[in-house]
């Protein structure tokens, strides 16, 4: 599965598992996910979201809402493992990636996939700030 992810996508993912370990989470999600697309300096995801005028602290001013606060914990050592949303995630990327003919699977994909999940903390977010799946679906169809 993650084999057809580009390098920026690799990269997304990676920068997703350190805001996980950041937040004290076990696992990486679909809302560490988000942040990091919105953080990373590359990848059309990015700019998707920089054109929706959605950016890292509007997601984190959001996150902060939604999510309750944690009480410390012990930070988590060793790769931390995809949710199973986040796999469901990646598998749409995957699935949509392949219907606009990419061998792999680019950051914009994944925002797609975000996108179809709207009854994730992430989902939420972007359904909060304004973006939706069709408008996703219009940005990749202009950008390929």
């Amino acid at each position: 599965m993650f084999k057809k992810l580009s390098p920026t996508a690799r990269d997304v993912l990676k920068l997703a598992e350190s805001i996980a370990r950041q937040q004290q989470d076990d696992y990486i999600d679909t809302e560490h996910l988000l942040l990091a697309m919105a953080q990373h300096n590359r990848g059309m995801a990015r700019q998707i979201l920089l054109d929706c005028d959605i950016t890292g602290d509007k997601i984190k001013a959001e996150l902060e809402k939604m999510r309750p606060i944690k009480q410390v914990r012990d930070i988590v050592t060793g790769n931390l493992s995809a949710s199973p949303l986040l796999k469901e995630v990646i598998t749409d990327a995957i699935e949509m990636a392949e219907k606009f003919d990419n061998k792999n699977v680019c950051t914009e994909f994944l925002l797609f996939g975000l996108t179809r999940r709207d009854q994730t903390l992430s989902g939420r977010i972007i359904a909060q700030l304004g973006l939706t799946e069709e408008m996703v679906r219009e940005k990749i169809a202009q950008g390929t």
